[in-house]
């Protein structure tokens, strides 16, 4: 089939083919070969010796030979053509960069060199056929497609006249090896001999977010069509995997909590012995491969790694399993950003920003692809981050100052990877996660170029002989970005001119040196040997390449180029415009800065805004309603209308005077303005608008309050003067006072809340006034509902009874009728009773939910959280000491219980707040957040000195633990058989049997594998043990340390084992089966920083030992002796001590141990008696007594 595509595309093929053309006028030969290109005749053409060989179809079996050849220029001209060349520095750098101007030709015109033939005399050629005429239609069609292979190679025309392309380009060969150098690999790897330990910084600090890099601009300084891919336009499918990709990162969703083993987990690069290349990730101790795996994953392996101890690194011999570096980036981008080291080992930590960086740089598009050369004609490509642009650079600095010693190590070899290395693992990190991300798409791995670049991390091997030409070709196709890596850079200096114009000029700095002033480009010209301290010829080389990129951009740049900076280009106002809103951001990503004067630093620019008022009085839950938006045009602070702004638009563009001053109209900016005018959005619902007067913004657009709103939204930060609730039987301390005044204020104004106080500072005691002060106010007539875990029900029961008795409370157990809640205050149940009984609790509206540890409904797609939702109420209050555990979707499916709706849809949350500060650490959406949230949470420390003057030194609570339905079997088959064995006996023997069943109770109340001595040993079998390890959870997530104190060895032991299988950490055990020397060695370790839990035998660690480092104290089982306990207490609460200590006293409730413990409280003679007796007066005690004491109830 005929193809009627022209015959060349590209400027320089045109002129080939009209130069022809112009030559064969009078001749008209040339016709004869158009049908025969057309129609595939010719079979090949090729460059061999400075002449073209083709082969072409004819009559015969074989095609004809053709042989082309231009007259060769002279020796004296080709000096001629090189030394025009280097006196314009616009052309020699183009060339540099590969690119063969259009100036050229006329360049060398004006001094009498012809490039293309002028006559057929030019022209030698020959063919095998028997056509006599010259050209014949086989040569002629040859000259056809000759315009298709100049365009691929424009310097095809010069090679004829026996010019090399490196003759014609040398002139920017300083250049080129000073970028050589510049590139040249650094050492990677080190010895191991006398490294040090770095200390790791506690946080990293650095924001992880980029703003949006303009990736389409950067590749567009690429040329079109590069000769590697002839399918397609390669620079097209390379910008359409930037796209995707960024499309893609920005959707990774963080799936997983970041676990405890987190803390445990090392994480290591392996490199090969022969060179940097990709390295695998050894991930020890074994059982933490499951972080990784999926699935089974590999066989654990024995293998040296290197380890800092003692502040030295050397090393040592660990076991784990190896995985892809894809694999392990995979897993830390679907976790939260570890950036401290609570929850994270100092590698797992590095891993995690290492990751979530890679993801930041490629969602934003800052990177770089850089090809790497190998043996016999190989190359890869790798993808390296924008170093010039400012945020990357911090990101960099900041990952190498967390970068433990012998992160990464070479197999086989003593030797580690080197501090500055950081760099080439944000190079591996990039080019692996977005080789993962693009994987799944076939366009991206069409064949071997396309799979090099984006899916495949190994060299492409050439295996004919046209491919072997590729490496070379793609080196200088991306060539061009080497220039945007060096110190040396251009400075764009816009200066004001005469009337309605600017001048522009271009300047030189050294980006290393702050001190000296940039050299204007005539003074680089007209220099001596060096500047900068480097050679001059170097410097200027570099300074031409790079305008000259910069010029494909900015054309201006290129007139100031080729005229050596003698004279600045004057620019109008309009284009002045187009320059600073459309081309300045970049070139300031790509290293290339503006220097403006006064008058363009201080632009004005149209702003949109929304002026919002509101009546003098307003309810909070009607102010979609009642406030009134009108959407305004802001410049310079002064305010204009619609219309006024559109007829400024339709008048001027770019920059125009403004009252004095300049302003930027830049068009597409102008028209999303008139756009968003012509369609104003509005709140949709009372709490959109809420969160719009809160945050300042609507939409994105600046919200300006008149002064009635502005006195609304300072009210969320007053309080309103309630008179205190009667009948408190307690004396609150002022920051609770402080916290119902904030709570009661909150309910008022019809709004929902959380109280959110450390753990230990008494937010049920802030709960219960409100309660009573709702009573009060006759406002609990259809009752309040407490929603609390099964473990806390009693608590709240007993805490309502003792500070505030006038309150009537029902508990329910599930098996109650509701009926039964008739003429009762508070309603008490769990989480687990809500969930199955829907329909009961979610049929009637209360007057207040409230719901403790808030954290059970943070899955906002469980149908625990659902049905806690559902419940209806005329005011709702969360309770909670920790609202965000691990991920910012548990604040906002809080939220979405107080004030339903208020954080927006989930899917908008996770976009704009959630993602955004959890994988990228991005101030501004957390600010926002924060604004946004701050009325409503109260959050107060034990650590705040305006807390801890209000605190006791120490504050001891009782923890009422449920007996399960296994404990209390047993329970009730201990006391039934012991009872009836005591009734039978007397004297010595009875007073035994009292203390065998004291013990054996008191283990079951432990746990019942510590009576039993087998069975299940899980937390949540036992009341106590289930608390525990709540306690435990919260107390290590606000990195405090922990006591706990039980009387057996056995339950320390089991208690070792529940705590590192359920809670992931590592606890100590200080018990009396220890030697001296380790019991010292354990006491250091606990206050030097190591293990964050020590466990201790009452008769061990209860007396002598200064443990201060620890805020929290639980007594697992009592004594029932104040002295011993206080005792045991004291080793945190003494002289040292900075912190207030938390005492947890586990009691089991309905059983002998809450009996006893409230007798020894009502009774204090009894507690002074057992200061020297112990357990003793228990065995004095009648058989009717025993019974009551040890019964269950």
């Amino acid at each position: 089939m005929t193809s009627r595509a022209p015959f060349a595309a590209t400027w320089w093929g045109k002129q080939w083919i009209e130069a022809l053309e112009r030559i064969d006028i009078n001749t008209n030969r040339l016709g004869r070969g158009r049908s025969y290109a057309r129609d595939g005749n010719v079979v090949s053409i090729k460059l061999e010796a400075g002449q073209i060989i083709a082969r072409v179809k004819g009559r015969t079996r074989s095609p004809y030979s053709i042989r082309i050849t231009l007259k060769r220029f002279s020796r004296p001209v080709m000096t001629k053509i090189i030394r025009l060349v280097a006196d314009n520095p616009l052309i020699a750098s183009q060339l540099s960069l590969g690119k063969l101007p259009e100036e050229l030709l006329d360049t060398l015109e004006r001094d009498g060199i012809h490039v293309l033939p002028q006559s057929w005399r030019d022209i030698s050629s020959s063919c095998s056929c028997p056509d006599w005429a010259d050209p014949c239609k086989h040569m002629a069609a040859v000259y056809y497609l000759m315009g298709r292979e100049i365009d691929k190679d424009p310097f095809l025309l010069f090679n004829l006249r026996g010019v090399a392309t490196g003759d014609l380009t040398g002139t920017a060969a300083h250049d080129t090896e000073t970028r050589n150098k510049s590139t040249m690999p650094v050492p990677l790897f080190g010895p191991l001999r006398g490294i040090k330990g770095r200390p790791a910084p506690a946080e990293f600090g650095a924001p992880l977010a980029i703003p949006d890099f303009d990736f389409r601009s950067l590749l567009g300084l690429l040329p079109d069509r590069p000769l590697f891919y002839p399918a397609e336009d390669f620079k097209k499918l390379l910008i359409a995997a930037y796209a995707q990709a960024s499309t893609r990162a920005a959707s990774v969703d963080i799936a997983d909590e970041a676990p405890h083993l987190l803390k445990m987990a090392d994480f290591r690069l392996i490199f090969p012995a022969k060179g940097p290349g990709v390295p695998h990730v050894f991930v020890s101790p074994p059982e933490t491969a499951k972080l990784v795996a999926r699935g089974k994953g590999p066989s654990p392996v024995t293998m040296d790694i290197p380890v800092e101890q003692e502040g030295s690194v050397c090393m040592a011999k660990a076991r784990g399993s190896i995985f892809s570096l894809g694999e392990v980036f995979s897993y830390f981008q679907s976790i939260p950003l570890q950036t401290g080291l609570d929850g994270a080992s100092a590698t797992a930590r590095f891993m995690s920003v290492l990751a979530q960086a890679s993801l930041s740089l490629i969602k934003a598009g800052a990177y770089l692809p850089e090809p790497v050369d190998g043996a016999d004609g190989e190359f890869s490509i790798r993808y390296v981050p924008c170093k010039g642009h400012h945020p990357v650079e911090e990101i960099i600095a900041a990952a190498g100052s967390i970068m433990p010693a012998g992160m990464g190590f070479q197999r086989g070899k003593r030797r580690i990877l080197a501090a500055h290395a950081v760099e080439e693992l944000f190079s591996l990190g990039v080019s692996a996660t977005l080789r993962l991300i693009l994987s799944a798409d076939t366009r991206f791995s069409a064949d071997k170029i396309a799979s090099v670049f984006f899916t495949d991390e190994g060299a492409f091997v050439p295996e004919r002989f046209d491919e072997r030409a590729a490496g070379a070709t793609v080196r200088n196709w991306l060539d061009r970005f080497a220039s945007l890596r060096g110190d040396i850079a251009p400075v764009i200096k816009i200066g004001e001119s005469k009337g309605d114009y600017f001048t522009l000029e271009i300047l030189a700095e050294n980006k290393k040196d702050a001190v000296s002033p940039p050299l204007s480009l005539d003074t680089l010209y007209a220099a001596g040997a060096r500047i900068f301290e480097r050679p001059a010829h170097e410097v200027r080389a570099s300074i031409a390449r790079q305008a000259a990129l910069a010029g494909e951009h900015l054309p201006e740049l290129k007139t100031v180029l080729a005229g050596k900076g003698s004279a600045a280009v004057l620019i109008g106002m309009e284009r002045m415009g187009e320059i600073l809103s459309r081309h300045a951001p970049f070139f300031e990503t790509i290293g290339v800065r503006f220097l403006l004067p006064k008058a363009l630093k201080n632009l004005l620019k149209p702003e949109l805004t929304v002026a919002a008022s509101s009546p003098a009085t307003v309810r909070y839950l009607n102010l979609d309603s009642l406030l009134n938006f009108s959407w305004e045009i802001s410049i310079g602070g002064e305010r204009i209308s619609g219309k006024e702004f559109a007829r400024l638009c339709k008048e001027a563009a770019g920059i125009v005077r403004f009252k004095d001053k300049y302003l930027l109209l830049d068009p597409d900016e102008a028209r999303k303005i008139i756009e968003r005018l012509a369609r104003p959005p509005r709140p949709s619902t009372p709490v959109a608008a809420l969160f719009a007067a809160l945050t300042g913004e609507l939409q994105g657009i600046a919200v300006r309050p008149d002064t009635a709103l502005k006195k609304l939204i300072d009210s969320f930060s007053s309080t309103l003067n309630a008179a205190r609730p009667s009948g408190i039987a307690a004396t609150p301390r002022p920051y609770q006072e402080r916290g119902f005044d904030w709570l009661y204020s909150n309910l008022a104004r019809g709004l929902g809340c959380c109280i959110a106080d450390d753990m230990g500072l008494g937010k049920t005691l802030q709960v219960i006034m409100v309660l009573q002060k709702l009573k009060d106010e006759g406002l609990l007539g259809n009752a309040a509902l407490v929603v609390c875990p099964t473990t806390l029900v009693g608590n709240w029961s007993r805490e309502i009874e003792r500070f505030a008795p006038g309150l009537r409370v029902s508990i329910y157990h599930g098996t109650e009728k509701a009926r039964k809640w008739k003429g009762f205050d508070i309603v008490i149940t769990t989480y687990g009773l809500v969930r199955r009984n829907e329909t009961l609790f979610g049929t009637r509206e209360w007057d207040l939910v409230v719901i403790d540890e808030a954290q059970n409904i943070k899955n906002p797609s469980s149908d625990q959280s659902a049905a806690v939702k559902k419940l209806k109420a005329v005011r709702r209050v969360a309770m909670s000491g920790t609202p965000v555990e691990n991920r910012l979707t548990e604040l906002w499916s809080i939220f979405d219980f107080f004030i339903p709706g208020y954080l927006g849809p989930l899917r908008g949350f996770k976009a704009d707040f959630a993602l955004p500060i959890e994988r990228y650490r991005d101030e501004d959406a957390l600010a926002k957040l924060k604004k946004a949230t701050a009325p409503f949470i109260l959050r107060r420390l034990k650590s705040d000195k305006t807390i801890i003057s209000d605190l006791p030194d120490k504050i001891v609570s009782d923890c009422y633990c449920p007996l399960t339905p296994e404990q209390a079997v047993l329970y009730e088959q201990v006391v039934a058989s012991a009872l009836r064995k005591i009734e039978e006996s007397e004297g010595i023997e009875r007073r035994g049997l009292i203390f065998q069943l004291i013990t054996h109770l008191k283990q079951i109340c432990n746990h019942p594998v510590h009576f039993s001595g087998r069975g299940d040993l899980a937390p949540g079998i036992s009341g106590k043990a289930g608390k525990t390890m709540e306690l435990l959870e919260r107390i290590v997530e606000h990195g405090e340390k922990a006591l706990i104190f039980t009387q057996y060895r056995r339950m320390g032991e089991m208690l070792e084992k529940m705590i590192a299988r359920h809670a992931g950490e590592k606890t100590l055990f200080f018990h009396g089966g220890l030697v001296r020397a380790a019991r010292d060695r354990m006491v250091k370790r606990f206050q030097d920083g190591g293990e964050k839990i020590l466990i201790i035998s009452l008769k061990a660690g209860g007396t002598g030992l200064n443990l201060t480092r620890a805020t929290q104290v639980i007594h697992y089982d009592l004594w029932w002796n104040p002295a011993v306990e206080n005792q045991a207490t004291d080793r945190a609460y003494r002289i040292g001590q900075k912190s207030a200590v938390q005492v947890h006293r586990l009691i089991t409730m309905g059983t002998f141990e809450e009996k006893i413990d409230g007798i020894i409280k009502k009774k204090q003679e009894l507690a002074d008696l057992a200061v020297s007796a112990g357990e003793t007066w228990i065995t004095e005690m009648s058989n009717r007594e025993l019974k009551e004491i040890f019964s269950l109830g």
